[in-house]
């Protein structure tokens, strides 16, 4: 299909544009956004699919705004042996309208316009490569599979050597078995793969599959009759083996009944033995409580007694302890005395020393105070000095900054308006270069004296004289009383004329916005705003220099400062080098005041030094002299507590001793003596006593008693309860033979059986033919994956020698069997699709289109839309890209819409068409 010519008529912004194309070659639409370049695409698809009364989006969305008009397209195209002009409108009075030229002249119109439209696309134009070779503005850089398109299949089968090779077997694979489907013989191979066999293939494929592989309901029903028979049969068969258990069962069942009614009365009479001798075992254990109750009331008798012998003794005991520590306090009260006097006298010696150490602390104080007080003001004097020399740096770099900022001023001229007039001195002069490379030249000789008026202008010529005019607009030239000859150009000529006229406007303008005549003044004002700028720039970082991390106020505040503490001098100090009247001599020498600054910080710190070792030594003596009071009052507290103890141990002994002499005229000693040793006597009689019941009770062994009579009991529980479920198992069991001797399951069995067989054979028939289809389908789709294989390669290779013009000689690629790129090798170094740059994978986007472009047929083929594209090249890249395409255009009809004139301007042979709104 090629394109001859498209108009649009009140389609969204665009109010009438017409566009002629030439059969071949590259076609660049130039216009600025929103100019409706993308719309241009957009209308011919609408036209070509949307009938005029349709109401989708798409449809409604191309209606002016503004306008109560119909949105028009009308197309002149070749596509095959046909040549037609198509028109539609849709919205307002809608109506189609179609002449075909050739081979047979035709007019219609209405819905057989459309239809017929169709109906020619259909047979002429691949859908697949049409929608396969655009690249559209906004469109994701995604690769399309190719292979839907038969016109490349085509063109890569015959470069591929044509159909044929395959397996031996492949020819016959069409062979379906079960009589209902035989086509044998056909080829599998080529773009001839996708026609009649694979169709009846897949026809015969889905009687019994769905696409995604699963089973229709045919094949299902027949697979799930087949389970349900099989269930049906292994249910009557387990039904009839039911009966024959049972009968089984129940002749074991009566038996056992019998067997476990003799062990039940036996386990009876053990359990019955077992409990007489568990009731004896129950007497010893009373006799054994009784006695441990007797032996623990002597026991606790006998510590009674023990422990009032006892707490005697204790008292005893304590009363000597106490007379003890009474003659030790009494001891240790008489030496503190002693040590509390020695203590006073050493703190009143330390106090003395305290009092000495610290009139010499405050004589040394005083001297501190006065040297630091000198440094610190000779510090001032320096620092007023400095503070002085930096405010007048700072005076020079604020005067030279303001200079600085008035030439700037002076100079407005900056890089933008210097970069505005260059571009718009650009266009100026490309439209004029336009302008006289296509506006007609009326050239005028003179074969005798003449005088002319040409446009309006007097223009004498004598004999042989000449005169040239650009015509750029309509000129009249007039011999006055003889003859008028007007000259009109073409609508190219009017077009470049407004072109020039507005860009000697938008000249003219930015040069006043400059406030400049011309592009050299621009220039050169611009080189004084430069170097004004480094001025300031060097005034800047001067006066930053001079202030440092403040402000000009702030360094004057200082200086002020620092000279009112310089007036502050005692009036018995006018003679020292810092007096008022001194200063004028220390004033500007900096040196001489940097030594005495330090010679004065130097005593300063020799007199602190003085002071700290001072006040060191009277830490020291105050230390002492505090130990020695703290040590003196502890001892005083000491021996007060020493006393206060000798007091109550005093009270408490001869309390003690009183309570003893008290419970001896109550208890004496020798009663309590011979109570210990009575009831020590019982408790022995009362422990071989119950000594005696412990080796009753062991002999009668009562826990293996215990467990032999828990044993007993529930193994006669357990056969109790064997017996009774025995016995209803075995009712259970009569019962159920009873009801099965009239259900007939002989007879219900051999029906499942019979059913069973016969969904049998119903199966293996339809899986016999599914298997044989599913076989036959992957036969042919395996060589149809085999001749796609075969495709890769011229593709490949046309892909190759065009990407290499762009990429270079080591360009190469990976193509996988749906004809996209893979991956990329440059340099040696391959690269994945999808890990490749905008700008890469836009330019392979480019090359794949021109590539299938240049391998299709030319009756075959459709024109390679770009829109917009090379966005993201460098300028190198995009002289190559474009040389490509326009190789492309000499066999392909290839149309580029850009807004960016630039990009395309290197391809040779371009028909340019301007677009304006």
């Amino acid at each position: 299909m090629r394109l001859n010519r498209l108009r649009l008529q009140h389609f969204r912004g665009v109010a009438d544009r017409e566009v002629l194309f030439p059969d071949a070659g590259v076609v660049v639409l130039q216009g600025a956004n929103e100019v409706g370049k993308t719309s241009m695409v957009e209308a011919l698809d609408l036209l070509l699919t949307e009938k005029d009364s349709s109401t989708k989006a798409q449809v409604r969305s191309v209606k002016p705004v503004g306008a109560d008009a119909g949105s028009e397209v009308q197309v002149e195209l070749t596509t095959g042996p046909y040549r037609i002009t198509y028109r539609k409108r849709w919205h307002v009075r809608p109506r189609t309208e179609l002449t075909v030229h050739s081979p047979v002249r035709a007019q219609l119109s209405g819905v057989p316009a459309h239809e017929r439209v169709r109906a020619i696309l259909d047979e002429t134009v691949d859908d697949g490569l049409w929608k396969a070779l655009r690249l559209l503005q906004g469109a994701p850089l995604v690769q399309g599979a190719l292979t839907g398109s038969t016109a490349l299949q085509a063109a890569l089968d015959a470069a591929a050597g044509g159909a044929g090779g395959g397996d031996a077997g492949a020819a016959g694979a069409g062979d379906v078995v079960g009589g209902e489907t035989a086509v044998t013989g056909a080829d599998v191979d080529g773009p001839g793969a996708q026609g009649s066999l694979v169709q009846a293939v897949e026809e015969q494929y889905s009687r019994y599959f769905t696409p995604t592989g699963r089973l229709t309901s045919a094949y299902a029903h027949a697979v799930r009759q087949l389970t349900q028979e099989s269930q049906a049969a292994v249910d009557a068969g387990a039904a009839l083996q039911e009966v024959t258990t049972d009968v089984d069962r129940h002749a074991d069942l009566a038996t056992r009944l019998v067997g476990l009614e003799e062990q039940r009365g036996t386990a009876r009479a053990d359990l019955a033995a077992v409990e007489v001798r568990w009731a004896r075992a129950e007497l010893l254990e009373a006799e054994l409580r009784r006695r441990r109750t007797e032996a623990g009331a002597a026991r606790n008798a006998h510590a009674a007694a023990a422990a009032t012998l006892r707490r005697r003794r204790d008292a005893e005991a304590d009363v000597r302890r106490r007379s003890a520590a009474v003659e030790q306090l009494t001891e240790s009260l008489a030496d503190g005395h002693v040590e509390v006097r020695d203590h006073a006298g050493s703190v009143a010696a330390a106090e003395g020393q305290v009092a000495s150490v610290r009139g010499l602390v405050a004589r040394l104080r005083t001297d501190v105070d006065q040297s630091r007080e000198r440094a610190e003001h000779l510090q001032d004097l320096a620092d007023l000095t400095r503070l002085d020399a930096q405010i007048d740096r700072a005076d020079a770099a604020l005067g030279e900054l303001e200079r600085s900022r008035r030439r700037l001023a002076d100079v407005p001229v900056t890089g933008d308006h210097v970069r505005a007039i260059e571009r718009r001195t650009t266009s100026f002069e490309s439209a004029c270069a336009r302008q006289s490379a296509v506006a007609p030249v009326v050239l005028l000789e003179a074969l005798g004296h003449v005088e002319l008026d040409v446009g309006g202008e007097r223009v004498p010529l004598d004999e042989g004289d000449r005169h040239e005019r650009t015509v750029t607009g309509s000129l009249a030239v007039s011999l006055p009383g003889a003859l008028i000859v007007t000259v009109r150009p073409g609508s190219d000529a009017e077009g470049l004329a407004v072109a020039v006229a507005t860009a000697r406007k938008e000249l003219q303008h930015a040069l006043a916005r400059a406030g400049v005549p011309d592009l050299a003044e621009a220039r050169t004002r611009y080189h004084e705003h430069r170097d004004a700028e480094r001025d300031l720039v060097t005034a800047e970082r001067a006066l930053s220099g001079a202030l440092g991390a403040g402000s000009a106020t702030s360094l004057r505040r200082r200086r002020d400062e620092v000279a009112l503490r310089c007036r502050r001098l005692p009036a018995d100090r006018s003679d020292a080098p810092d007096s008022p009247d001194g200063q004028a001599a220390w004033r500007g020498a900096e040196a001489d005041l940097d030594r005495a600054v330090a010679a004065a910080r130097a005593t300063a710190e020799a007199a602190r030094a003085r002071l700290d070792d001072a006040v060191r030594t009277l830490d020291a003596v105050v230390v002492g002299c505090e130990e020695g009071r703290r040590r003196l009052s502890a001892r005083t507290v000491e021996l007060a507590a020493v006393e206060a103890t000798l007091n109550a141990a005093r009270a408490e002994l001869a309390g003690e001793a009183a309570k003893l002499a008290d419970t001896r005229e109550c208890d004496p000693d020798d009663e309590l003596i011979a109570a210990a040793a009575a009831t020590r006597e019982a408790a022995d009689v009362a422990a071989e006593a119950e000594a005696a019941a412990w080796s009753a009770l062991d002999a009668a062994d009562r826990p293996a008693l215990e467990a032999l009579l828990r044993a007993a009991r529930a193994a006669a529980d357990h056969l109790c309860a064997e017996w009774d479920d025995c016995r209803l198992a075995l009712a259970q069991v009569s019962g159920r033979l009873e009801n099965a001797g009239a259900q007939g399951r002989q007879d219900r069995y051999d029906e499942a059986m019979t059913r069973l067989e016969t969904a049998q054979r119903h199966h293996t028939s339809v899986e016999r033919r599914a298997r044989a289809a599913n076989h036959l389908r992957t036969v042919l789709l395996r060589h149809r994956d085999a001749a796609r294989r075969r495709y890769v390669a011229p593709f490949a290779e046309q892909v190759t020698a065009l990407g290499r013009v762009v990429f270079g000689p080591s360009f190469a690629i990976e193509v996988d069997d749906d004809l996209r790129i893979a991956s990329r090798t440059l340099e040696g170094t391959t690269v994945g699709w999808e890990l490749l740059s905008t700008g890469a994978m836009e330019q392979l986007a480019i090359i794949t289109r021109l590539a299938c472009a240049g391998l299709v047929d030319e009756t075959d083929g459709v024109p390679v839309i770009l829109d917009d594209a090379l966005g993201y090249s460098d300028p190198d890249r995009l002289t190559r890209v474009a040389d490509v395409v326009a190789l492309a255009g000499r066999r392909s009809q290839v149309i580029v819409l850009t807004c960016t004139p630039d990009r395309y301007r290197s391809i040779s042979d371009a028909t340019v068409v301007q677009l304006r709104a």
